[in-house]
């Protein structure tokens, strides 16, 4: 474990972020997360037609899942959990019953990455193999 005095944030133009985390005293893990650009986004965007940018103005998408029941629902929940987990991209959700609300930012970089675009891109594939 670590705290936020242990890291080293930087970053370029506001679009680019480096953390550099410590894994122990020798070690350090180097992710770097970019935003998508103004340019970037509707393409991105329209890649997941079914995800809209939330409407408080946050930089993120969301999406409603509905399932047939809970069972389903929870489900989809865990196999998405098995990719995030793998893709180290954790997403934002609430599930009651047969649905399951979903917003997806990349908390590194404080808003809407391509890491958000692939997690939806994989959470509408997994979806669609339950039907």
């Amino acid at each position: 474990p670590h705290n936020k005095s242990d890291m080293k944030i930087n970053s370029l133009k506001g679009h680019i972020t480096n953390i550099i985390v410590p894994i122990t005293k020798r070690y350090y893990c180097i992710r770097t997360m970019t935003l998508l650009t103004k340019e970037e986004r509707p393409s991105k965007l329209a890649e997941v037609p079914e995800w809209k940018m939330v409407e408080s103005g946050r930089d993120a998408i969301a999406r409603s899942f509905v399932f047939k029941n809970f069972n389903e629902a929870f489900g989809f929940m865990t196999r998405v959990a098995l990719e995030a987990e793998k893709a180290d991209h954790h997403p934002e959700w609430f599930n009651v019953y047969n649905k399951v609300d979903v917003v997806l930012a990349t908390h590194d970089c404080s808003g809407l990455s391509q890491k958000d675009i692939n997690l939806a891109k994989k959470m509408d594939s997994i979806a669609a193999s339950m039907k």
